[in-house]
């Protein structure tokens, strides 16, 4: 297995990187700051049964400006769902300044499901504008990222940022989110 900076550009054993900045905290409100500015993270402090109505993802919601020289974003969300309903399933949707990244989307389900899910996706800064696959022409302003997600049905509940079994028992056991996003040259 090769190093960090292999990982990320592709080399065979190099030194460089084009990593320009991580930022990644657990969404517990804490303040960030990276080479491109500083940013508070959202406060998560309960799980969250989104219903049949999209609703933002707690956690996820970030206002981003890269910094200079970046051509991709990658934004990365890790959340805890547990069951509410038997069959669970939740769909997820991917927004970048309002625009629906329409090739993003995810679902997490499951019978008695209990799942840890990392949602993905890697932006890139083009030279022509695609919103369904998630590509900007430009991104020198500070545009919103966000995932959004509804239960599948009424009968088919999933709590997000929740754990359903844990130590022996069945309830329901808060679990906080991680927020990482990742800007290459």
């Amino acid at each position: 297995m090769g190093n960090l900076s292999d990982h990320f550009s592709g080399g065979g054993g190099g030194s460089s990187s084009n990593v320009l900045e991580i930022l990644s905290a657990p969404c517990d409100g804490r303040t960030v700051t990276v080479s491109s500015g500083t940013y508070t993270v959202q406060n998560v402090t309960s799980s969250s049964n989104p219903g049949t109505t999209y609703i933002d993802v707690p956690g996820s919601v970030i206002d981003y400006l890269p910094p200079e020289g970046t051509t991709k974003v990658m934004y990365e969300f890790s959340i805890q769902s547990g069951w509410d309903g038997t069959h669970a399933i939740t769909d997820y949707r991917l927004y970048i300044a309002d625009a629906e990244v329409t090739a993003a989307k995810r679902g997490i389900g499951g019978y008695y499901d209990q799942s840890l899910s990392d949602l993905r996706w890697t932006f890139e800064i083009g030279d022509t504008a695609d919103a369904a696959n998630g590509v900007v022409t430009s991104w020198d302003a500070a545009k919103e990222l966000k995932w959004m997600a509804r239960n599948y049905g009424s009968s088919n509940d999933n709590k997000i940022n929740s754990q359903r079994y844990r130590d022996g028992a069945s309830s329901s056991y808060f679990t906080r989110p991680v927020i990482t996003i990742t800007a290459l040259s």
